[in-house]
């Protein structure tokens, strides 16, 4: 049975910047122009983003892998329409 390597030991996501420079800019198109936001807050919107967005690929390459295994053809590869299948139930589970 192979290893696995919990998310946050693997090399490519500490390698990764946290978007916090990306949230905090979207903030500010969708706030009133005097409205602050703390750093905390802009810390745990890219954290709930990051945690979106790496569950919407685990989603997507389950749905992906059964399309696959459906087929018996070639590697598993992400396409829009796996994510289209995943997508009303992970919008539920995250609002």
């Amino acid at each position: 049975m192979a290893d696995h390597q919990p998310e946050s030991d693997h090399p490519q996501f500490k390698e990764a910047p946290h978007p916090q420079a990306t949230v905090k800019e979207l903030f500010k198109l969708v706030t009133e122009p005097n409205t602050r936001v703390s750093s905390a807050a802009v810390q745990l919107s890219a954290e709930y983003l990051r945690l979106f967005a790496t569950e919407a690929i685990h989603r997507s390459a389950e749905v992906a892998q059964q399309d696959r295994t459906a087929a018996a053809s070639g590697p598993a590869v992400l396409e829009t329409k796996h994510l289209e299948k995943v997508l009303a139930g992970l919008l539920l589970d995250f609002s």
